[in-house]
């Protein structure tokens, strides 16, 4: 399964340029532990970072309710919606993932989709969707290491870069 998605540019740019019959929509901001952050984003949706244990989760709710971010893969292993501390230190949580923690670290693309059909399976949901977004992790901080624990978000700060097909409305 291949997913195009948009990717940053060099070190410390973080391109949200509009493309040709594309909306475009950045979103920055900053969120701390337990709280949840959402904006408005593209035409009645509801950008969202939903806490958790570990940190939160992005989602995009549509006006019915429907996460439109749940088509993003992979769907049985870690997801790069979740935005989880432990992802960030290593498996002993004493100090940083060199690598031994496989896990998305600061950039996190995602793709999205207006209209979520239960009947279509995994595969041809990820085939359909024409939203995309990236969201990197500009900074944060996490609990003390613990051995044997895992790490967990205290405060995130983020950029986020949608894009969708012009016809599906603007913002």
């Amino acid at each position: 399964m291949l997913c195009l998605l948009p990717t940053l540019g060099a070190a410390g740019e973080f391109p949200c340029r509009p493309e040709a019959g594309r909306e475009v929509l950045l979103l920055a901001g900053t969120v701390t532990e337990g709280r949840r952050y959402t904006a408005p984003a593209g035409p009645g949706w509801r950008f969202t970072l939903d806490p958790g244990e570990f940190g939160w989760t992005i989602r995009l709710i549509a006006r019915n309710g429907d996460d439109l971010a749940q088509v993003t893969p992979p769907f049985h292993f870690v997801n790069p919606r979740y935005l989880d501390g432990w992802h960030f230190r290593n498996r002993a949580n004493t100090g940083p993932n060199q690598g031994d923690v496989n896990a998305p670290q600061e950039i996190r693309d995602f793709i999205f989709d207006r209209a979520i059909d239960p009947e279509l399976s995994d595969a041809a949901k990820v085939a359909k969707a024409e939203g995309r977004c990236v969201l990197e992790i500009t900074g944060y901080t996490l609990s003390p290491p613990r051995p044997g624990a895992n790490a967990h978000f205290t405060w995130l700060a983020f950029e986020a870069c949608l894009t969708w097909p012009a016809a599906w409305g603007t913002r």
